[in-house]
């Protein structure tokens, strides 16, 4: 048995939030299902466009490579910009990379990226197009995208122009509330869509939107319908906000109920309050009674049955028997044997709601489309208050939008088939309800190498056409031009052996012989000459970099590649114009009297607007009709490795998956077994998009044939005309004949060939239960996924610019065309080999954050959601910061090993903040979001001052702490009341302190299969971020010595000094309950908990100091030597308070040895004799050594801080009594020390004192005098 809805399932809403963990368990990067509001899946073809997974939010833009393609600036900032312009370039041809292929030679294929290259094209790969056999053939031609806009209320671009059809029939739902309307799309409406669309239904291949369009939009005079000037809604997507959309679709119920459409009925014509549930209490239009069957296996039956013989309630039983009314006989005698002949499946019945598709046909389409006319008006003046709060419904209108996309039809290819075609397009619209009509039209261009022709027939060619010409029409100059009298006796070939041409009175070439056998080569545009088709002949062309196109380079071949503009190549001009001059209705001034011009727009007038372009290679519909079809392009390999740590069972299968996909067979080599079998489609497609205003269209032309005869065919025929020809042949370059799929294949084999060695590194991870890749390793596969990318695309925005700039693969993409790695990325002795190793101590991190760059964030979150990239992220980062964690990070802890723990704990924490920032910023936005829109101006600005506060704590590095930066801010978001004392509605819980918030926390960390409860947020990252923060903690722990009865203590400790470093001084908590009632377990934004109460353990409790072997090594041996008499040491390491420890020493401290004395010269005789007779003598244990060690002791400590005046040219005194009055009275100075210097010996005004003319001066005992200017020699 067969379920009766199979789509069931299908037809139901995705979920609102993408990141919900089990709610997408069938989706995948793969089908683009990651967004709930989606735009890619459907689209005209770009060749350019990247799947959402390689989205990069800091990504390189085309106008960046543009300036290196067309300038020589060399500007840029940066050590490692400076360090890759000191590489020199290598040029390498072609055929290398072709041998280096054919060999397999990975490790000179690795080897190329170590430098920067320019890949070159060997001549005996190109095709000259100069030879006589080399021919060029455009065609066939397509339209690839229309887009119908209306131009009043109702549903007029969806009807056709003929009255009867009996296959006509349109499909309507009102459950596509998250559809996005296509970013690249936008700019051909005349309106701005941002809050207004709303996707209602489909008709073939046709989708259908309904547009919230100003009322203003009726009046084509107005000024809000002038580009640039239109209104604008505060709506950060396309997609019609959900009250809107309930609103349109409530309006969509009463005039369904007016026609008695079906079995529609509408109860109340406005619920109040208006949500999903009141509208499917009002009316069926949303939901239908489903009465599909839900597959259940042999064992859930008989589970089921055996409860439901137990229940007295008959219901329940009877229900069985309704789905089930004959299965219930055979389950009894065949057992398993009749779920082995029904495919192991039993479909039970199931009582639910289904999403509801309406089907209407042509009369109720008419007949709905007039009653949206006559009833709109009526339905909004009767809507509730609550209604027009925000003035939406009051001030707007809805008007239809439809559009195909790649539905790549032939058109105007066949002479014969164009009478139907101008049918169609006559019969399949009311142009007359249209306000705008856009349409791309896509020409095949190819180059073929003929090597056997065939005459055409004179007299067939004079019969066709009457006038022929020796030259082509330039400029209407038809006077110019001569007659062909006798084309029988005109040579075919010319002495050099090209064809004499010859023209049609339009200017097209008549060929006069065909092409019998042909090789067809595959075409790709110059670079470097492209801009050749964007520049006016008759205009001197002033800056490369101004002209509109974006390049896009194919296969890492700097020079070769695919266009993009907003405009059409300028030989389109001049169609342009004459077209304009011909459809256009005469522009009428305001003020006939008026005569200056300055204040015309001469767009505003177009009938005809030339809107985009775009050139690229045929072979490119192979690669992918989409880029998240394209196996190279969704990071397939990234998240098959960042998925081996994941813990939820949907996670888990998608990984699997990816990881069977990648072992299977690499994406790279699956790509390569589609584009090298056989011959592939390698023709030059060009695309023109066109935009008619009909309302600025004189009537005569304002219908479907007449569009088609006078615009698009004649668009089409355009790119056949000997001057567009002779363009596009100068701008173009030919490769020989299924060349360009082997030349993605041969340069690209160095990077595949470095993906393939990273996969080869990470198998025997795989193979280890509990054990993940090494982030750099996933971080170096994802940068090169992204240039494989870049490779097939030549989509700059798919670069990291931050980290990929730094690896230098992105520089040497944009620069040279090639990548290149940088040696602080890859060890380059290990490329080639099956072990490569990423470079680990030089990996860049954000300097606000200190967390590692990452490529594969988008991949990580779109395949597995953002809580497991957070983990990875937070333990990429521990690893990365505790190998390399400086010395400014807690640099009042005791030791490295807590510093080490507190780095791991302080990222789990700061997760939370995330979370308590989310959790206020939805609950007020929530609060204040009708609030913002309302008329009334002391709520719309009590509602601004609300979200300004917002922001600014929000903004907030420490958002918990009682503080004037913080604090207020919060105060002010949270309270709505204008009159009364604002105050934080804290928890009946009470104050609490932080070992309690620490104890919370610890609990859940620990006991990860526990029920997530307070204090952590629901839908939060905080929990899962904690669990690896403490793991890692207690691995530093276990590693610095900490004993395992005393570690929990210890990261309890660790998370109070972060609480205290991010002064949480309050959490937000549960709402209170009264006594007896469950307490709630959901966190939420305005209930707060204190914790301001004194903690069980202080604050700042003496933490376990852990040592390390070493360590307790090192303490020992310097006690033994502390307790020798004769032992080793030093007396700048004692204490004043700790000069007894040393009395006992004989020996003198090591200072004392010459070699300490910082002396500018070497030290003379006289001081060498001092220092000598120190030594000889120095008793430590006679009492007038050792005060004046203790005076040495002293000054060497104050003596770094006084200095004697500068230096000048006066000597001091020789005689010892003015010398020691010159000593006395010399003003002495404080300089601060360098840091990181070494102690200097002080010497007065540069010359060192003589020891004999400071004993005589001072009269110092020679004893002392010695120890003391031995010390002060030294410092």
């Amino acid at each position: 048995m067969q379920p009766v809805n199979q789509n069931l399932e299908g037809a139901r809403m995705r979920p609102v939030n993408p990141n919900v963990e089990g709610a997408r368990d069938v989706e995948s990067v793969e089908n683009d299902e990651h967004d709930v509001q989606q735009e890619l899946r459907i689209g005209h073809h770009d060749p350019t466009a990247i799947p959402d997974c390689m989205q990069s939010a800091d990504g390189h833009t085309q106008e960046d490579l543009h300036d290196v393609l067309y300038t020589t600036s060399d500007d840029g900032v940066g050590d490692h910009l400076v360090r890759f312009r000191e590489v020199a370039i290598k040029r390498t041809k072609l055929s290398t990379l072709q041998r280096i292929v054919e060999r397999e030679d990975h490790k000179s294929a690795t080897s190329l990226l170590q430098k920067r290259r320019v890949i070159e094209v060997d001549d005996e790969f190109l095709l000259d197009l100069k030879q006589p056999d080399v021919v060029s053939r455009t065609g066939p031609h397509f339209v690839d995208f229309t887009l119908y806009v209306g131009d009043k209320i109702g549903l007029g671009p969806v009807l056709p122009l003929r009255e009867h059809d009996p296959t006509w029939s349109m499909q309507l739902s009102f459950n596509h509330t998250t559809d996005l309307f296509p970013r690249a799309d936008v700019r051909y409406l005349p309106f701005n869509p941002m809050g207004r669309m709303f996707k209602v239904g489909t008709r073939l291949q046709e989708t259908m939107w309904l547009a919230m369009v100003p009322t203003s939009y009726l009046d084509r005079g107005h000024p809000d319908n002038i580009p640039g000037h239109y209104p604008k809604l505060s709506a950060a997507t396309s997609v019609l906000d959900r009250k809107h959309s309930l609103m349109v679709t409530m309006f969509f119920a009463f005039a369904l109920t007016e026609m008695r459409f079906r079995d529609l009925h509408c109860v109340d014509r406005y619920p109040d309050p208006l949500t999903r549930e009141s509208v499917n209490q009002s009316t069926e239009i949303l939901d239908v009674f489903d009465c599909g069957y839900r597959s259940m296996r042999y064992n859930t039956v008989v589970g089921l049955l055996v409860q439901l013989s137990v229940l007295h309630d008959t219901a329940h039983v009877r229900i069985v028997h309704i789905f089930v009314p004959n299965i219930m006989s055979d389950i009894a005698q065949c057992g398993d044997m009749y779920f082995a002949r029904h495919d192991t499946h039993l479909d039970l019945g199931h009582i639910g709601e289904q999403k509801r598709t309406l089907i209407l046909t042509l009369p109720e389409c008419r007949d709905l489309d007039d009653k949206t006319r006559t009833l709109w008006n009526r339905w909004v003046r009767r809507v509730p208050d609550s209604w027009k709060v925000d003035g939406f419904i009051t001030s707007n209108i809805p008007i239809f939008v439809t559009m195909v996309y790649g539905q790549n039809q032939e058109i105007c290819s066949h002479p014969d088939h164009a009478d139907d075609e101008r049918d169609v397009y006559n019969m399949d619209h009311d142009y007359s309800v249209i306000r705008q009509f856009t349409f791309s039209t896509a020409s095949l261009h190819r180059y073929y190498l003929v090597t056997d022709w065939r005459n055409r027939d004179v007299d067939q060619i004079l019969r066709k056409h009457n006038r022929i010409y020796s030259q082509t029409l330039e400029d209407d100059l038809f006077d110019e031009r001569e007659q062909v009298e006798d084309l029988h006796n005109l040579d075919l070939l010319d002495e050099d052996g090209y064809e004499i041409n010859i023209y049609d009175d339009e200017g097209f070439r008549i060929p006069r012989r065909h092409p019998t056998q042909v090789t067809s080569h595959g075409l790709w545009y110059d670079l470097h000459r492209a801009h050749e088709l964007f520049t006016d002949d008759n205009v001197e062309f002033d800056a490369p970099r101004r002209t509109p196109f974006s390049a896009y380079p194919q296969a890492f071949l700097k020079k070769f590649g695919n266009l993009q503009s907003k405009s059409p190549p300028v030989v389109y001009n001049h169609m342009v114009t004459t077209l304009n001059a011909e459809i256009a209705l005469p522009f009428q001034r305001p003020d006939d009297d008026d005569d200056d011009d300055d204040d015309v727009n001469i767009a505003h007038t177009l009938a005809i607007e030339p809107v985009a372009f775009q050139g690229y290679n045929e072979i490119s519909h192979r690669f992918r009709d989409q880029a998240r079809f394209h196996v190279t392009q969704i990071g397939l390999m990234t998240s098959a490795m960042a998925g081996s740590t994941c813990t939820r069972q949907s996670n888990i299968r998608k990984w699997k998956h990816r990881l069977h996909t990648c072992r299977d067979k690499l994406p790279h080599l699956r790509f390569q077994d589609k584009i090298n079998e056989g011959s592939q489609p390698q023709a030059l497609r060009n695309e023109v998009t066109f935009t008619l205003h009909l309302h600025r269209m004189k009537p005569e032309f304002r219908n479907g044939a007449a569009i088609y005869d006078r615009i698009i065919s004649r668009v089409v025929k355009l790119w056949t005309h000997p001057l567009v020809l002779n363009v596009l042949k100068r701008c173009v370059v030919a490769f020989k004949f299924n060349l360009i799929p082997k030349i993605y294949s041969w340069c690209t084999f160095p990077v595949t060939c470095l993906l393939e060695n990273l996969w080869q590194t990470v198998q025997p991870v795989f193979e280890k239960p509990g054990r993940c890749t090494t982030a750099y390793v996933i971080e170096m596969v994802a940068m090169l996924e992204r240039v494989l990318n870049f490779g097939h695309t030549g989509n700059a925005q798919v670069l990291v610019k931050r980290l990929m700039d730094r690896a230098w693969l992105s520089l040497g993409l944009l620069m040279d065309g090639f990548p290149c790695i940088s040696p602080d990325f890859i060890a380059y002795e290990t490329l080639g080999t099956k072990t490569v190793i990423p470079v680990k101590n030089k990996w860049p991190v954000d300097p606000c954050t200190r967390r590692p760059l990452t490529a594969s964030k988008r991949v990580q979150q779109l395949t597995y959601g953002d809580l497991h990239y957070e983990c990875y992220e937070a333990r990429f980062t521990i690893m990365n910061g505790i190998k390399h964690l400086t010395q400014d990070i807690y640099p009042h802890l005791p030791n490295n090993v807590m510093r080490r723990a507190c780095f791991a704990v302080e990222l789990g924490l700061r997760s939370y903040l995330a979370d308590v920032k989310n959790l206020i910023r939805t609950g007020v936005m929530a609060e204040i979001r009708d609030d913002l829109s309302s008329r009334n101006a002391d709520t719309r600005t009590l509602a601004l001052e609300r979200k300004s506060a917002l922001e600014t704590w929000l903004d907030q590095d420490l958002p918990l702490a009682s503080s004037d930066a913080s604090l207020p801010f919060l105060l002010r978001a949270l309270y709505p009341r204008v009159t009364g004392e604002p105050s934080l509605t804290y928890s009946s819980i009470g104050k609490q302190s932080p070992s309690w918030f620490t104890d919370l926390i610890m609990k859940q960390c620990v006991d990860t299969k526990s029920r997530q409860s307070p204090p952590f947020i629901k839908d939060g990252t905080a929990r899962s971020v904690l669990v690896f923060s403490v793991i890692e903690a207690k691995k530093t722990a276990e590693l610095g010595g900490i004993a395992p009865s005393d570690i929990h203590k210890y990261i309890s400790q660790c998370i109070i000094f972060i609480c205290n470093h991010l002064r949480i001084s309050h959490i937000p908590w549960v709402c209170n309950t009264p006594p007896g009632q469950r307490r709630s377990s959901t966190v939420i934004f305005n209930v707060w908990v204190s914790l301001s109460a004194a903690s069980s353990q202080s604050n700042h409790a003496r933490v376990i100091v852990p040592e390390s072997s070493d360590t307790r090594i090192a303490r020992t041996s310097q006690q033994m030597i502390l307790d020798d008499p004769n032992g080793q040491w030093k007396a700048l390491e004692v204490q004043l308070s700790d000069f007894a420890t040393i009395l006992h020493k004989r020996t003198p401290p090591v200072e004392f040895d010459i070699n300490y004395a910082a002396l500018n010269q070497s030290p003379s005789t006289e001081v060498q004799e001092i220092y000598n007779h120190v030594f000889t003598v120095y008793d430590g244990t006679r009492p007038m050594h050792q005060l004046a060690l203790f005076c040495a002791i002293i000054f060497a400590g104050l003596a770094p801080n006084v200095h004697p005046p500068p230096k000048t040219h006066e000597r001091p005194p020789a005689d010892p009594a003015s010398l020691r009055a010159y000593v006395r009275n010399l003003d002495w100075h404080e300089r601060r020390s360098k840091k990181g210097s070494e102690m200097r010996g002080i010497h007065s005004h540069g010359v060192a004192m003589d020891f004999e003319h400071v004993y005589r001066t001072f009269q110092i005992p020679h004893e002392m005098c010695g120890i003391i200017l031995t010390v002060f020699l030294w410092i």
